[in-house]
């Protein structure tokens, strides 16, 4: 399942650390992991192959003026020294909308620039534990 969030009506936080500076016009996206469910055909019949949810992604973009930066690449840096996962929370007001726990940052993708406009990096959470709000649908 992916979901994408407006992300001028929510928050989002890593390890209580609020993002800022996102890159106009871009979504924030979260997609969770396993969850299928397919038909298989064994020997003795049909039967059904279910694979848990295993974790998520979130992906936001900022731009590359971003006050945010230097802290992501600070984590980056002591997460590929062995450093412990995250925890990114993802809000509207109050209310939490998705939590990826034990959330680790990818490095960052490619600076994108379009002509006269400020350029942008997209930044890659991955988690093993995603919990999702009731809600999470309303924020697209």
């Amino acid at each position: 399942m992916r979901i994408t969030y407006n992300q001028q009506t929510i928050s989002i936080s890593v390890d209580g650390v609020k993002l800022q500076d996102f890159m106009d016009g871009t979504p924030i996206t979260v997609t969770t992991l396993g969850g299928v469910v397919a038909l298989t055909e064994g020997a003795d019949g049909p039967s059904v192959n279910r694979s848990t949810v295993q974790g998520g992604t979130i992906v936001v973009t900022l731009r590359e003026t971003s006050r945010s930066l230097e802290y992501l690449r600070g984590l980056f840096k002591r997460q590929q020294a062995g450093g412990a996962g995250v925890s990114v929370v993802v809000k509207t007001g109050a209310e939490i909308l998705v939590e990826l726990r034990n959330a680790h940052l990818s490095q960052p993708g490619e600076l994108s620039t379009g002509g006269p406009t400020m350029g942008s990096f997209p930044y890659t959470f991955v988690g093993t534990e995603l919990e999702m709000s009731n809600l999470s649908n309303g924020g697209r």
